[in-house]
């Protein structure tokens, strides 16, 4: 049995398709990465200081709404990475977001148990999610 050049063309595509595939999870590893470092980490550090040093003003009250608003928009984009469809990606990422909103609940009231405990929910949605991923996209650089 000849399968000849069609075959071939088939073969060629599907490993075209595979490397393109592969580029793009690597260019999203890099985008996620950086969002992370720049945008969610120091956000979430904003909401976790809560726990050591509640809010004392107004100001200090709205640093930690405008950090807790910057990972529910964070938690948008997330979703929309190739990683979004995935179930441990999704769920955790909607925590976030979750508790997130709860933050900005919590310092619309000025209430410092609250605004720690949707802190402590986000922590916990986080490390689920690098429990999973954070090692396979160190792996992948």
């Amino acid at each position: 049995m000849q399968l000849g050049k069609p075959f071939g063309v088939v073969v060629l595509i599907f490993s075209m398709a595979r490397a393109c595939i592969a580029a793009n999870l690597n260019d999203t590893n890099i985008e996620v990465k950086k969002q992370m470092q720049e945008v969610i980490i120091p956000a979430s550090n904003t909401v976790f200081v809560i726990a050591n040093e509640a809010p004392k003003n107004d100001e200090e009250w709205r640093k930690v709404k405008v950090n807790a608003l910057a990972l529910v928009e964070s938690g948008k984009w997330l979703l929309k990475t190739p990683f979004g469809s995935q179930p441990i990606w999704k769920q955790a990422t909607e925590q976030m977001m979750t508790d997130a909103k709860s933050v900005v609940k919590a310092t619309d009231i000025k209430d410092t148990e609250k605004a720690i405990e949707a802190g402590d929910a986000i922590y916990a949605a986080c490390e689920a999610c690098h429990s999973v991923y954070l090692n396979k996209s160190a792996s992948t650089k």
